[in-house]
């Protein structure tokens, strides 16, 4: 997303190369609830916070890889949230004995959406889990506690 050129209509924007109007579309992936994986969950202030920012949400739930480039294209931002455990393997640890919850089809999910949102400068918000999975998706590694 950039800044409106001179000569744009006003309140108007360039978003992947052409012009809108519309107020930025940020993905916010969510997470499976811990104790009922068939459940997806999204703390309700992630979604407020974007549209008190007066962006629109969207609720991204971890699902196959196939569904990010066609999804990120027409996103503006990217949000990912807290939750369990990262996967130690994923940077190549064994899990510690306090590591009792871990998703690793959230962890893929989500580190295949980073991948393409890194590679297309979208920007990305990680808080809590989202920031150890893009320290993870970027070479890093975490200390487990």
């Amino acid at each position: 997303m950039t800044s409106p050129e001179p000569g744009s209509k006003p309140g108007a924007r360039k978003r992947y190369d052409r012009e809108v109007e519309t107020p930025p579309l940020i993905g916010i992936a969510a997470g499976n609830d811990p104790k009922n994986p068939e459940l997806f969950v999204l703390r309700w202030d992630y979604v407020r916070s974007v549209e008190l920012a007066g962006g629109v949400p969207v609720i991204l739930a971890p699902s196959g890889p196939a569904l990010h480039p066609s999804l990120l294209g027409r996103l503006d931002g990217l949000i990912l949230t807290g939750g369990v455990d990262v996967t130690p393997g994923l940077y190549g640890a064994e899990p510690h004995p306090t590591v009792t919850r871990t998703s690793p089809a959230r962890d893929e999910f989500e580190l295949a959406l980073l991948d393409d949102a890194l590679r297309r400068d979208l920007p990305v918000l990680g808080i809590c889990r989202g920031s150890q999975m893009l320290n993870v998706a970027l070479g890093g590694s975490l200390t487990q506690h």
